[in-house]
């Protein structure tokens, strides 16, 4: 839910957070923070998503949040 909030309030200075959470084992954590990279659309924040897209988990959620926060 965090992560999620964090995408909400357009604060930039969130996404070294969420980029780290982008990379947790735990697939809820990792889609939370996907998402919510993609909901700042921060300049920044493209090549993050970018470099995310790219790598595969196998686990639907994270296809589905990857979709969504590039959208």
């Amino acid at each position: 839910e965090s992560a999620l909030g964090l995408g909400f309030t357009g604060e930039t200075r969130a996404v070294p957070a969420l980029v780290t959470l982008a990379k947790e084992t735990d697939t809820l954590v990792r889609a939370a923070a996907v998402y919510a990279i993609g909901e700042l659309r921060a300049k920044e924040t493209a090549q993050v998503l970018a470099s995310l897209a790219t790598a595969s988990t196998g686990d639907w959620r994270d296809y589905i949040a990857r979709r969504e926060a590039l959208k």
